[in-house]
């Protein structure tokens, strides 16, 4: 109530409209938000942090057409902004296109800042998606060590730990996403990616041990 008084006094006041999206976007009404913000971006055209929340709000209602314009709109505005430069690498490494173009885009969002997790994160799950997995798990361990209470860096390092064959040390990370996971469906997938190692481990026969020198003398 507060801030929507707030801006039907002071329209001109762009922070007011980034507040409230805020606030709608912890209260999950992601719809709202997005209408409210593309008010917004046509008050504000030139404001990245506006263009920014529209594009994540669009992302989290599905539109992720919309999602890569806003992104790109807020790098036309300013070309080292560091979220959209990551959030966009981050949307084509998830949609498996323009991988070329997100490591471009992840390579300069690390060179303005090269010790952020999430952006070591981005980085490593690009290589992940390009077949590079030796690069990915170095990146993808690098993000580990800064935000390892997050479940998805948790996550991606199991993922690449798996398709290189390290199927133990990706159980290891499956099992601690899912102390962190709170979406009960995340939890779930994560769950079916762990039973699925254990089944393989299962499959696998174990090795017979070798007989000893003298037996081998009297067979």
């Amino acid at each position: 109530k507060v801030i929507t008084r707030g801006i039907k006094m002071r329209p001109d006041i762009p922070q007011f409209y980034t507040f409230y999206a805020s606030l709608l976007d912890a209260q999950k009404d992601y719809n709202k938000a997005t209408k409210m913000l593309t008010v917004a971006v046509n008050r504000f055209p030139k404001d990245t942090q506006l263009h920014f929340f529209l594009g994540s709000m669009q992302d989290k209602v599905g539109n992720k057409k919309e999602t890569i314009s806003q992104m790109k709109k807020v790098l036309e505005i300013d070309q080292e902004h560091v979220q959209a430069l990551n959030y966009l690498a981050y949307t084509y490494a998830e949609s498996g296109k323009n991988l070329d173009e997100a490591e471009s885009l992840v390579q300069k969002a690390l060179s303005i800042k090269p010790d952020d997790g999430y952006i070591l994160d981005t980085m490593g799950w690009v290589l992940f998606k390009k077949g590079n997995l030796k690069t990915a798990i170095k990146y993808l361990e690098a993000a580990y060590k800064v935000k390892s209470s997050e479940s998805i860096v948790a996550e991606h390092l199991g993922d690449a730990y798996y398709r290189f064959q390290l199927h133990e040390k990706a159980k290891r990370m499956y099992k601690k996403a899912v102390t962190i996971e709170t979406d009960k469906e995340k939890i779930r997938q994560l769950n079916t990616k762990i039973v699925s190692i254990e089944n393989q481990q299962a499959r696998v026969p174990a090795k017979q041990p070798r007989a000893p020198a003298s037996q081998k003398k009297t067979q």
